[in-house]
């Protein structure tokens, strides 16, 4: 337990403080007439070491760690998977294997990429680069990214590529696309998100966007209008995601699940809550920045959608997590408008919500271990 919350406290912390200092170096930078900084700042290099260190330390910490390792290990004692994965992913995991390197390094690479794309669909928004590193590791995207491994990366790209979606250059997002089916095959799906709208008309009209949410949560509660899926799952194997297919099939024969209300998922609700209200006034402060403005409408997209899927399959809600993963951006600018308006009584509950999440798994690991919660400790490689 103390492992734990040192490693993600102290990560934190570092990852905060690197992101404030190249963000006031940048200011001052910008003040003296100078430009911006570059992307490989060394702030930014050493965030992205120390991520990529601490994730490859890590020894069954996020919930598919120990298929991932099986699966490295194996090919090194027999040369062969027991179930092959996307190419793109299979050949990096192979030439890692051959060339007898540790697997500190296999799982700190696929960190590297997941943050370092992050960071530089952030190089021009540094002065978010402090609360996105704090969220990180406190929030629930380190064990999102520990767990979804491929998913995460391909998640990473699509940050990365919203100048793409912004400027229109389908083609140019469509290799990007490609690419992202080399690492996790549901990257086709990013072709779907470049036709979202840039933020609708109906997200600044409080009176529609918020019913229209707290609809889809209660539809989510209920979810037997899943009946009208019947061609769905066809359609997901006729794809190849036969897994899915299986998921959809299971549910329409009556395969529900119950998600309980705890604390984890009031606070997304009320995390989404605080988007709607605070979406106009944000993006007005930011200057309809495109980045800001898309990544409130991905966020609020997709939580409609992963909650009214709520109750069906973890499976099911993977997908959507191209979209609620923006979240990461929201609360970041959500944050920074706040400090930067003074409004330190909305700002610090907000805050602090935020970046508690982690202790509260850390909690349900400790005082109610289960398979599921068990993955969210922090264990070292090299001490299991």
């Amino acid at each position: 337990m103390m492992l734990s919350i040192t490693v993600y406290t102290l990560t934190a912390i570092v990852l905060f403080g690197l992101g404030w200092h190249v963000a006031k170096r940048e200011e001052r930078s910008l003040r003296a007439g100078g430009g911006e900084l570059p992307f490989a700042s060394w702030e930014i290099v050493l965030s992205i070491i120390l991520f990529a260190c601490v994730a490859g330390a890590r020894y069954h910490t996020g919930y598919d760690h120990a298929a991932y390792l099986n699966r490295y290990i194996m090919y090194g004692t027999y040369g062969y998977f027991t179930r092959s994965m996307e190419c793109g992913f299979d050949f990096i995991t192979i030439a890692f294997v051959k060339l007898g390197i540790h697997y500190f390094f296999y799982f700190a690479l696929w960190a590297a990429l997941q943050i370092g794309l992050i960071y530089y669909a952030l190089r021009k928004h540094k002065h978010l680069l402090p609360w996105v590193g704090a969220l990180l590791m406190t929030g629930y995207y380190f064990l999102m990214m520990m767990n979804s491994i491929r998913q995460s990366v391909v998640m990473a790209m699509l940050m990365a590529s919203m100048p793409l979606i912004e400027n229109r250059k389908f083609f140019k997002f469509l290799i990007v696309t490609a690419m992202g089916c080399l690492i996790h095959q549901s990257a086709i799906l990013l072709l779907l998100v470049y036709f979202i709208p840039k933020r609708p008309r109906f997200m600044d009209n409080l009176k529609v966007a918020l019913p229209l949410f707290l609809l889809f949560v209660a539809l989510g509660c209920f979810p037997y209008w899943m009946k009208l899926l019947d061609g769905v799952a066809s359609c997901a194997s006729s794809i190849s995601y036969d897994r899915y297919s299986r998921q959809i099939e299971l549910i329409l024969n009556g395969g529900f699940r119950s998600t309980h209300w705890g604390p984890s998922r009031i606070m997304w609700i009320i995390n989404v809550i605080v988007m709607i209200v605070m979406g106009r006034a944000v993006c007005k402060f930011y200057k309809s920045d495109s980045l800001i403005v898309r990544s409130f409408t991905f966020c609020y997209v997709g939580y409609c959608l992963s909650n009214l899927f709520i109750n069906t399959s973890p499976f099911m809600l993977r997908p959507f997590e191209y979209l609620t993963s923006f979240s990461l951006i929201v609360i970041a600018s959500e944050i920074h408008y706040l400090y930067k308006s003074r409004k330190y009584v909305y700002m610090v509950p907000l805050a602090l919500m935020n970046f508690s999440y982690v202790y509260f798994e850390i909690y349900k690991a400790v005082y109610r271990a289960s398979d599921v919660t068990l993955p969210t400790l922090y264990n070292l490689f090299f001490l299991s």
